[in-house]
């Protein structure tokens, strides 16, 4: 594996020196010009309010639009996987279901992370965090940014706010008119990807359209079940979806629909059944978000947004579990003086569900919440919040935000901050209805706790940022065995709040840099290490060490990117549970390599009379690594469903009219 990752650091060092003597002749100064805005945009998750980056109360991460087209992608869950501390998994049987930040992932549903359209949460109704569907499906090519606070929000944004927020930023047109792209590539396993995005502005009017189809026979994994059986099969899927925001004067709409249809094992057994009629897992994610903003004056604000969020399920013909929750949240951003800014909002939420596998129900959360920022001159900031969580059948709690920011430079500054975030307990941990696996409806939510401390670098051509963290997580929500000798087994599951805590801490290192007018470079390093009540360290069983480095290069003819990531050896899951079944491959350290090239036609041929035209060719886990994972959500195999097997490419055109 170290001979992988030199050949890896060797590939990115050649890009670099190769393009850096390439002829810039025919360029301009477009890419210095975005890179330069890219650290000085305006960032609203921290605060729902606009700040830049220094000034924000949180641990932030920025993806630019020109990474996103930069760097290798088929989906989300790609771009994502650049991201520092994060990894992208495939726990049990939900391929690429999970992006766990900083370890802090113990359970197979992408709990601990909340994902956002324009600020919008868009919170799965079934677990809170199947986001697989999301992760695989959403049209990346409308995304003009991506934010990610990289540690707790829940005082601004609620359950699930826990270890991370993403919040997806998509383009609108800033002058009137209508712009067309396409985009459409063709690959290895039969792959087949269709995009299609358009744009279009008429004074107070803007409309966004995305679409995406993508249809693979996918990788080969190899693997043996938890009964002992041991198959291969082409883990084939279909991924479709669409998202379309509107906007007129104090209106806006954001209306997405994502649909993934993948080769999967049953999954209440989580084995392999072959023989079945309807071998594929089929989600279907729908959010409606429908919002009103009224500025009375340069002082205050006031917003309000209904929102309708579904998931269906299918493992069959017919609907396994269904769920949907309606919402309704108000906010209002009052600053009465320059230094002084006010946010409280009211959210209120009613989540439905019923389907084979669940009791009918629903349940009803109210929470509350305000956060104030007081700055003393233009250099330091103090930050305090609090929100009230009230789900139904259980106590309230409160959760508190503190943030003291200092520039003490143009160039050099400082956060410390502390955190809670809060989980509720969903469907899928209050509701199940089997005589072997019961829900529980007096769940605790699960809390976290995270101190962090950054230090912040910010030039005209350079961010650099090192964070130091300290998290502790309590109530965590798990299962535990029931003995009742009339059950078939001789018992039942039964959702709890487990006994004990996990406490995590680490170190992240994060760069950006324009090296020149037409390159730039990117990465991470993180150190982190966890370990729970018992003193069992690196509970998590996640990597301790990763390594993210990329480069990229472009002008009006030509852009290239190289990227790779480095992950660490993980624990094993014998130092959680000794009688675990070594069935499987050995999980081991892994490089995920990827690169894209592309060329603009319409600037080497002025016949063609498009905006742009790309020729581009990318591939990914070019070293065609077969990437085991630690059992960690289940512990009872020592790795369980891969997460790459082999190289993957494609060629591609794309057109922006």
């Amino acid at each position: 594996m170290k001979k992988k990752l030199l050949f890896a650091l060797v590939i990115l060092l050649n890009a670099h020196l190769i393009l850096s003597q390439a002829d810039s002749s025919l360029t301009d100064d477009l890419f210095d010009l975005s890179f330069e805005e890219l650290l000085n945009v305006k960032i609203s998750v921290a605060s729902k309010s606009a700040e830049a980056l220094e000034d924000a109360p949180g641990i932030i991460t920025i993806i630019s639009q020109e990474e996103i087209q930069g760097y290798a992608a088929n989906n989300l869950g790609d771009i994502l996987n650049r991201i520092t501390g994060a990894i992208l998994l495939s726990p049990n049987v939900f391929e690429q279901n999970v992006v766990a930040f900083r370890a802090q992932s113990v359970t197979p549903y992408d709990n601990h992370t909340l994902l956002m359209i324009n600020g919008r949460p868009v919170r799965d109704p079934i677990s809170g965090g199947w986001n697989g569907a999301f992760y695989n499906s959403f049209p990346i090519d409308i995304i003009e940014r991506i934010e990610v606070i990289r540690g707790p929000g829940s005082v601004l944004y609620g359950s699930c706010a826990f270890s991370a927020v993403i919040n997806i930023v998509t383009k609108t047109m800033d002058n009137d008119g209508v712009d067309v792209s396409a985009d459409m590539r063709l690959g290895n396993r039969n792959t087949f990807k269709q995009d299609l995005s358009a744009y279009f502005k008429n004074e107070d009017f803007k409309f966004t359209l995305g679409i995406s189809n993508y249809i693979t026979d996918g990788p080969v994994f190899s693997f043996t079940d938890y009964l002992g059986v041991d198959s291969t099969a082409n883990f084939d899927k279909r991924n479709l979806g669409a998202f379309l925001g509107i906007e007129y004067k104090d209106f806006s709409l954001n209306f997405h629909y994502v649909e993934s249809v993948g080769f999967g094992l049953d999954p209440v057994t989580n084995n392999w059944d072959l023989n079945s009629d309807f071998p594929h897992n089929n989600h279907q994610s729908v959010g409606v978000d429908l919002g009103y903003k009224k500025d009375f004056n340069k002082k205050l604000s006031w917003r309000n947004n209904v929102a309708f969020q579904s998931h269906k399920f299918l493992e069959s013909t017919d609907v396994d579990v269904f769920a949907y929750s309606l919402n309704f949240e108000s906010t209002l951003n009052y600053q009465p003086v320059d230094n002084f800014n006010l946010i409280s909002g009211l959210f209120l939420e009613n989540n439905i569900h019923h389907g084979i596998r669940f009791f009918d129900d629903e349940k009803y959360t109210i929470s509350a919440y305000a956060q104030l920022k007081y700055s003393i001159l233009p250099k330091f900031h103090f930050i305090a919040g609090l929100q009230l969580n009230k789900p139904e059948y259980i106590t309230a709690r409160l959760s508190p935000r503190a943030g003291f920011i200092a520039n003490f430079t143009k160039k050099l500054g400082l956060k410390l901050l502390f955190s809670e975030a809060f989980r509720n307990g969903y469907p899928l941990e209050t509701s199940f209805d089997l005589p072997v696996f019961r829900g529980n409806n007096e769940l605790k939510p699960e809390i976290i706790q995270t101190t962090e401390l950054q230090v912040f670098l910010h030039t005209r051509k350079t961010f650099v940022s090192l964070t130091g963290y300290y998290s502790l997580m309590d109530d965590l929500i798990g299962r535990k065995l029931f003995i009742d000798t009339s059950l078939v087994g001789g018992g039942y599951l039964k959702y709890i709040n487990e006994e004990g805590f996990y406490r995590f801490y680490g170190i992240e290192l994060e760069w950006k840099s324009a090296l020149s007018k037409h390159l730039s470079t990117k990465g991470s390093f993180t150190w982190q290490e966890n370990y729970n009540d018992r003193g069992i360290k690196n509970a998590g069983l996640h990597p301790n060490l990763m390594a993210k480095i990329g480069v990229q290069y472009q002008n009006r003819v030509l852009s290239m990117g190289v990227f790779n990531s480095y992950f660490g050896k993980t624990t094993q899951v014998t130092v959680l549970n000794p009688d675990v079944l070594y069935v499987n491959k050995v999980p081991k350290d892994f490089n995920l390599l990827s690169a894209k090239l592309s060329v603009n036609l319409s600037a080497l041929f002025n016949t063609l009379n498009v905006e742009k035209f790309l020729f581009y060719v990318q591939a990914q886990n070019i070293l065609g690594t077969d990437v085991r994972y630690p059992d960690y959500a289940t512990r009872r195999l020592n790795s369980f469903l891969p997460l790459y097997n082999g190289l993957g490419f494609e060629f591609g055109l794309h057109a922006d009219f």
